[in-house]
């Protein structure tokens, strides 16, 4: 029986699961391609980067000539939900993250380091291709990233994010995942070398929040900074 079909019937043949057998069931399921050190989803991620590259930097290399398919009104909301769904997941999944150590149940643990890999994948990569495609459209107006001072470091900042993430954040999730992994399979306390990588996970991540919402304010108060 696989561990979804475990925690399945945990759920729906008992009348109630709590305590031990709850974080039993938490534990054993894993999210598809975990047990392979989550390529499916950093493969799946690079697909979504390289996506992202081949249809924003035409665009910006292009000046901006084109016609958009939609009024400014659907850009504007496409533009708003690609915030919610960037920001709000990057906020909640360090909280998740926080709350989990805290247990310092390697089973809880392991189970939110796997979650905050895959929701990277579920909520901030498509919040980031809704926040560039249609900032490129509303940038327009104002002459593109480089037309006014605020559009050119709102975007500084947000692909400062993208790079923390890229070069820090998703390396260090991948490893955290591998070894809340091991220290379930074995039975044993998570290591030192797994609290030590967290903690640079936390900071590396507060900087990858901070830039966002930093530009997010940029975006709303419209500065000249220069």
């Amino acid at each position: 029986m696989s561990a979804f079909d475990r925690s399945a019937r945990i759920g729906y043949d008992s009348p109630r699961v709590s305590g031990p057998d709850c974080m039993d069931a938490m534990a054993g399921f894993t999210p598809p391609g975990a047990e392979d050190g989550l390529r499916v989803s950093a493969k799946w991620m690079v697909g979504m980067v390289v996506v992202l590259l081949l249809a924003t930097v035409p665009l910006i290399l292009e000046g901006y000539a084109y016609r958009p398919l939609f009024s400014i009104g659907w850009y504007k909301l496409i533009h708003i939900a690609g915030g919610v769904l960037f920001i709000g997941n990057i906020v909640v999944t360090g909280v998740w993250m926080f709350m989990a150590r805290r247990t310092n149940d390697p089973r809880i643990i392991s189970f939110a380091s796997d979650m905050v890999d895959w929701l990277d994948l579920v909520f901030t990569g498509p919040g980031v291709f809704l926040i560039l495609i249609s900032g490129v459209v509303l940038a327009t107006p104002w002459g593109g990233i480089r037309g006014a001072s605020w559009i050119s470091a709102a975007v500084a900042l947000f692909v400062f994010s993208g790079v923390v993430w890229v070069a820090f954040l998703l390396p260090s999730q991948r490893r955290l995942v591998r070894l809340a992994h091991e220290a379930v399979a074995s039975g044993s306390a998570l290591s030192r070398e797994y609290h030590a990588l967290l903690r640079k996970w936390f900071f590396w991540g507060a900087v990858a929040t901070v830039s966002p919402i930093a530009s997010l304010v940029l975006m709303i108060t419209k500065p000249t900074l220069w």
